[in-house]
């Protein structure tokens, strides 16, 4: 029941089966979901000159799903890939959301690159006028894939509206990563 804010370091997460804590479909969930909240079993699946890949699995607390990351890192690439697999346990389908929540600091000249051509804006908005959904990347004529610092004192929060594929990038020029 601890707010994720209160105890989250950063990192990598999956949010599932809901982001904010709420009542649905006669549950509760906790606030960004329930695989957080514990420990996730692993294993070495590969270890060859070449590549390695580690698999993590952990079972939902709130509903009857299991899910499965196969994480496998290439020796020679800067890459790095992930596969995923969320299975029904149960008898009955289940509604939920699954996000994969990745945060690290931004900073004056990272760019978000995602196949979308529009996105949906959550909360307050001032500096997007109050819209709903805004033209991905260009809005009235500003690139919103290109990030302010935060001295631009802006939070936005957006995701696709109609997302073609399953990926997204952030590089950061000015250090040369991605």
């Amino acid at each position: 029941g601890a707010p994720f804010d209160d105890v989250w370091s950063g990192g990598w997460d999956d949010i599932f089966p809901t982001d904010p804590p709420c009542e649905f479909d006669g549950g509760t969930y906790h606030d960004h979901g329930d695989l957080w909240i514990g420990e996730w079993s692993w294993s070495l699946e590969g270890d060859s000159p070449d590549s390695a890949t580690v698999h993590l699995s952990r079972d939902s607390v709130s509903l009857p799903c299991r899910v499965d990351k196969w994480i496998t890192v290439e020796r020679d690439s800067p890459h790095l890939s992930i596969r995923l697999r969320l299975t029904n346990t149960g008898l009955r389908p289940v509604r939920f959301m699954w996000n994969q929540h990745i945060a690290h600091a931004i900073g004056p000249g990272s760019r978000v690159h995602v196949p979308a051509s529009r996105m949906n804006v959550v909360g307050p908005t001032p500096s997007l006028g109050g819209a709903e959904t805004v033209e991905w990347p260009i809005e009235r004529g500003i690139d919103l894939s290109y990030l302010p610092g935060p001295e631009a004192g802006t939070l936005e929060f957006l995701y696709p509206g109609d997302l073609r594929e399953g990926w997204c990038v952030v590089t950061h020029p000015t250090h040369g990563l991605a």
